[in-house]
């Protein structure tokens, strides 16, 4: 059986374990420092790329960009059945949906937060009749 997609967007996701890749960088002891010091506040860094909802799980996948000058575990996948909350929280530019799962919480930043999110909950819900 396919995986039926239900909606895909351009996002940002918080990733915990992200650090700057070995890509030769101008300037790059002071990037890295700066970026050590978002990482450290934020308890991450903002990741581009795309969240993908489907009937079945949530998947974030980093663009290319992202892929090329960021380490760590930046691919995402959550089992819908394994979401227990979602929340929207504020944001400065866009809102950030808050995915809570037991292996984790997944911050998401993108436009549209509020429907995005009440896209997720309906999912989780299940279909409709």
């Amino acid at each position: 059986m396919v995986d039926r997609v239900i909606t895909t967007r351009v996002a940002n996701a918080l990733i915990a374990d992200a650090g700057l890749s070995s890509v030769p960088l101008p300037h790059r002891t002071v990037v890295k420092g700066v970026l050590e010091a978002f990482r450290q506040g934020a308890g991450g860094l903002w990741v581009g790329g795309r969240v993908t909802l489907t009937e079945s799980a949530l998947q974030f996948a980093p663009n290319a960009i992202n892929r090329g000058v960021t380490s760590g575990d930046l691919d995402v996948l959550i089992q819908l059945a394994d979401i227990t909350a979602v929340t929207v929280q504020p944001g400065v530019v866009t809102k950030i949906i808050a995915i809570e799962s037991p292996a984790r919480t997944l911050k998401i930043r993108c436009y549209g937060a509020e429907k995005f999110a009440g896209q997720i909950r309906a999912a989780i819900a299940g279909p409709r009749p």
